[in-house]
């Protein structure tokens, strides 16, 4: 089994430390749950600019606070 990317994990633990379900974080963030679930399992490494930061905004948090291996500030 194919390891997650660390960006795909720290949207997982943030989303889930903000109390949010996948399908209420894509409501919020205006993208579809299939998007959030994929962008958890393969990272935000390949995602487009705009949606990282959408999601990000809806968390919350910065694109470097998904990205970042130090984590939330």
């Amino acid at each position: 089994m194919a390891e997650r990317p660390m960006s795909g994990i720290r949207l997982r633990d943030i989303r889930i430390r903000k109390g949010l379900s996948q399908t209420q974080l894509a409501k919020d963030a205006g993208v579809s749950r299939v998007t959030i679930r994929r962008l958890e399992k393969q990272g935000l490494e390949h995602c487009v600019l705009l949606t990282a930061k959408i999601i990000a905004e809806a968390l919350g948090v910065t694109i470097d606070d998904l990205i970042s291996a130090t984590g939330e500030k």
